[in-house]
């Protein structure tokens, strides 16, 4: 019952911050610290928090704030990921570095991969930049997803044999078009027109 209430608090929190954004940032910050201080969990309070803090240029205060919720829910990868991001927004690349790293610890994420494969790649580490974006890949293919879509398939999610949602090896045959309906460009007018296979 406690929790609930605190989650209501902070939902609240969270209008209101969203309520007077615009016209008076200090009173979202402090609508959204306190959001962040009733939340029970690590929710959307923190993010919107540090997205405040870097729309208002105080990207110390966004460190600050993704700090403190790492601090509070240090098994949360979520909030690991938001200190990563927030100390990358303030030209700590190494500390973004540890911040990604830690995400990989408690949970193989793609994303967090991919973060800290570029850090490493901009760093001239070439060798842990390739080891993380192997890692990426793989997190990715055991979250659904044979890899990423080719230049040729950009239909967006389809399905294929092996269940995927975006399957290279279906490229040739995806198009934009419904299944039933092809395209075909009629007297050189440059518009599609659909008919029936």
């Amino acid at each position: 019952m406690l929790r609930s209430l605190r989650s209501a608090l902070a939902r609240f929190a969270m209008r209101r911050a969203a309520a007077c954004q615009r016209e008076a940032p200090k009173r979202a910050d402090l609508w959204l610290r306190l959001g962040c201080a009733l939340t029970p969990a690590f929710a959307e309070t923190y993010p919107a928090l540090v997205q405040l803090r870097r729309a208002i240029e105080d990207r110390w205060g966004a460190v600050a704030a993704a700090q403190e919720g790492a601090q509070r829910f240090p098994e949360n990868p979520d909030a690991w990921m938001l200190l990563g991001e927030a100390w990358q927004m303030a030209f700590r690349q190494q500390d973004a570095l540890v911040a990604y790293e830690q995400v990989l610890t408690l949970e193989e994420r793609p994303d967090a991969a991919l973060a800290a494969g570029d850090v490493y790649r901009r760093a001239g580490r070439h060798a842990e930049a390739a080891a993380r974006f192997a890692r990426a890949y793989a997190a990715g293919s055991r979250q659904g997803t044979c890899g990423p879509p080719t230049k040729r398939c950009t239909s967006g999610p389809h399905r294929c044999p092996t269940g995927c949602r975006a399957c290279p090896r279906r490229a040739p045959s995806c198009s934009r078009r419904s299944a039933g309906a092809k395209a075909s460009r009629s007297g050189g007018t440059g518009k599609w027109n659909r008919r029936a296979e």
